[in-house]
């Protein structure tokens, strides 16, 4: 990799710059579960800190894969070992709930796996209840990731 470790750290703090192990026990898909394969990831906390790091790995040329959802449906988040994985997992505050609209906003590491299902069969079927009055469309849940542990908040 052309980017160090300590660049990295730098900028993220010491406990989000993962390698070795800890880079391999995660899967880059849901679906396969195939191990991730990338010289280190690295978890940025807010937009500040995942522009500092893309701006770092820009100027020293860095090949990055970014890990979002890991749906794996087309397999972008395969990584080598000379690629740094940018995690997106701490990146997972629900932004804005729009009542009216139906619609939240939710950072790009939002785990949507604590939406609820509601319990009455209503013309709003295909949407999940996050708490009362607030909705989010079927179409933004995806599967839980594999490999990826923590509590993110839901509210």
């Amino acid at each position: 990799m052309q980017i160090t470790l300590e660049a990295l750290r730098a900028i993220v703090g010491p406990g989000h710059v993962l390698t070795g192990d800890d880079v391999h026990s995660r899967r880059v898909d849901w679906m396969t579960g195939a191990p991730c394969q990338a010289g280190a990831i690295v978890r940025p906390a807010d937009t500040e800190q995942l522009s500092t790091v893309m701006r770092a790995c820009y100027e020293l040329q860095q090949p990055v894969v970014t890990h979002g959802g890991l749906t794996g449906l087309v397999h972008g988040a395969e990584a080598s070992p000379d690629e740094l994985v940018i995690s997106l997992e701490r990146m997972s505050a629900i932004e804005e709930i729009d009542q009216v609209g139906g619609t939240l906003t939710v950072q790009a590491g939002h785990r949507c796996s604590g939406f609820k299902k509601p319990r009455k069969r209503s013309a709003c079927s295909s949407r999940w209840i996050l708490a009362p009055g607030a909705v989010a469309p079927l179409a933004a849940i995806s599967p839980p990731t594999p490999g990826v542990s923590g509590s993110f908040a839901t509210a």
